[in-house]
């Protein structure tokens, strides 16, 4: 391969996506990166634990689990899908406006009972506030929490203490959290509570939290003098906590503590709770590795999903009575891994290569911006293993301008150019015989994992449960996003709460007037404010 600047490369590590699968189960190597273990205490408690997979459809997790059989391995997700132990479910997604939904209404679903338009968070069209689990929780003397690897702000998280109509507003909804005082809040979005890290910003909540007796956490090494007396706000990246792939890659990202270690900290802090307690922890850049075509982030995300599945594990321990509900608020993109080959027997092979890349596709994308051809070839095959040929380097260029109109079959918003990427590399190529079908061995074998869109899909996402109480709170059927409210209420003992509701026709009328103004160009702003 020809040489590139290394200093515009990352130092590699050698964790690679088939490194970090040899040794799936890594409770205590994840949360010993501060130097000391967590450790929980006995409790009689109880508390639910909300697992949010943004984005991710059985299909991400069931490429996961084909990626460790390889190595004659499972995750713990299939380990929990089989146990006698488990209930699974299947869940409808859709919003009140839309078959499919955003993250903003999917969240309000679970949070509050009721169903609302897409972009919303936890208020009707009517402008009639939806009072959410968290808020109930609070009112009844339990503590909440919230862990995420998007900004704190995101529209999951968001959905469970914010009552705003429009979920980019991640300023207010900053406020709006502080009036939830939770006594955890850890991820990304800094940019939006420090005029230190936003000079644009107007009010500095950082300080308010501070003032409220916030122990507030910027960076990693931080968390070895952790304070579990006060409230605990960590806001770990100016925007969302880099994908899991480049952070285990790039020493320039060692500040951002992983998924499982924020996780065991929210636990640790919440089972000093008198009452009990419900945390929400979300791998919220699922999701966006899939609006990307980014088949290696997206397992590398779900990989580190699973591994919060080990803490709760060590968790549950020692505090029995924990429901325990992991579930996805939509699809994202059509993953799918194809088949390949002559009788599709070259599949398993195409598939396996993606264990070769050491980067996501928005980290790559960002190394080839404003490079010559062969400068996107070299750092192409550099960080995927991968090479290309010109006329897809090509294509991977000049997918970054603004007259690019996307991919043949593929339906596109501008934010996520990067794909042209993904279509690169999930590519295989094999003799045809004279009916047209594949035959004989690759031409080109490359990574076989496609997408349809960059779009979020409508498809029903599935619902593990366990731990206490979990047969009784929810059937092994299909059930409505909404129908969660009322599990988490039963199991917390809240009196029965009734959300006000609206119909469709009633929610379309309302609304008409707001799609009218809502251009191609607020689309666009609205997702790249979603994922960068």
């Amino acid at each position: 391969m020809a040489e590139f600047s290394r200093r515009e490369a990352i130092e590699i590590f050698g964790a690679t996506l088939a490194t970090l699968l040899i040794n799936p189960k890594v409770y205590s190597s994840q949360i010993d990166q501060i130097g000391q273990p967590i450790t929980f205490e006995k409790t009689d408690t109880p508390g639910i634990i909300f697992i949010v997979g943004d984005g991710m459809p059985i299909s991400t997790l069931t490429a996961l689990q084909s990626l460790r059989d390889s190595i004659n391995k499972t995750t713990t997700f299939y380990s929990k899908f089989q146990s006698n132990d488990a209930t699974i479910a299947y869940m409808g997604t859709e919003s009140l406006s839309s078959i499919v939904t955003d993250s903003a209404p999917a969240s309000a679903a679970w949070a509050t009972g009721t169903k609302t338009v897409n972009h919303f968070l936890s208020v009707l069209p009517n402008d009639k506030i939806l009072k959410t689990i968290a808020e109930l929780a609070k009112e009844n003397g339990y503590d909440v929490g919230f862990v995420t690897t998007t900004g704190v702000t995101h529209a999951t998280p968001a959905a469970w203490y914010s009552h705003n109509k429009d979920r980019d507003d991640e300023a207010n909804i900053a406020l709006e959290a502080l009036m939830l005082k939770p006594a955890v809040l850890m991820g990304g979005g800094l940019k939006y509570f420090s005029k230190e890290a936003n000079p644009k910003l107007k009010k500095d909540t950082l300080s308010d939290f501070k003032k409220e007796g916030y122990a507030v956490y910027t960076d990693k090494k931080q968390l070895k003098q952790i304070d579990y007396n006060k409230p605990i706000l960590g806001l770990f990246a100016k925007s969302h906590i880099d994908h899991y792939i480049d952070r285990l890659n790039d020493k320039n990202l060692e500040s951002q503590p992983s998924l499982a270690l924020m996780s065991a900290i929210a636990l640790k802090k919440l089972q000093m709770a008198k009452k009990g307690f419900v945390l929400q922890i979300e791998a919220g850049r699922i999701d966006h590795a899939n609006h990307a075509n980014d088949c290696m982030g997206a397992l590398m995300e779900t990989a580190e999903l699973d591994q919060v599945l080990d803490v709760v594990d060590e968790y549950l321990k020692t505090n029995a009575k924990t429901l325990v509900i992991v579930t996805s608020d939509h699809g994202t993109g059509g993953f799918n891994v194809f088949g390949t080959g002559a009788d599709y027997n070259d599949s398993t092979e195409a598939f396996l290569k993606y264990k070769q890349v050491k980067a996501s596709i928005p980290y790559i994308t960002k190394k080839i911006e404003n490079k010559g051809l062969k400068e996107v070839q070299d750092i192409v095959e550099y960080y995927t293993g991968f090479k290309i040929e010109p006329s897809e380097a090509q294509l991977i260029i000049d997918s970054r301008s603004p007259d690019f109109t996307g991919i043949t079959g593929n339906y596109l918003y501008r934010a996520y150019d990067s794909c042209a990427l993904g279509a690169v590399l999930a590519k295989c190529a094999y003799p045809l015989s004279k009916d047209g079908d594949q035959t004989g061995k690759a031409n080109l074998r490359r990574g076989n994992v496609y997408f349809v869109s960059t779009t979020h899909t409508g498809e029903d996402q599935v619902i593990l449960s366990y731990g206490f109480r979990s047969r009784e709170l929810i059937a092994s059927k299909r059930i409505e996003n909404t129908d969660l409210f009322n599990a988490m209420a039963s199991f917390l003992n809240i009196k029965p709460y009734k959300n006000p509701t609206m119909t469709k026709k009633e929610a379309k009328a309302i609304m008409q007037a707001y799609y009218k103004d809502y251009t191609y160009e607020k689309l666009a702003k609205s997702f790249q404010l979603h994922v960068t």
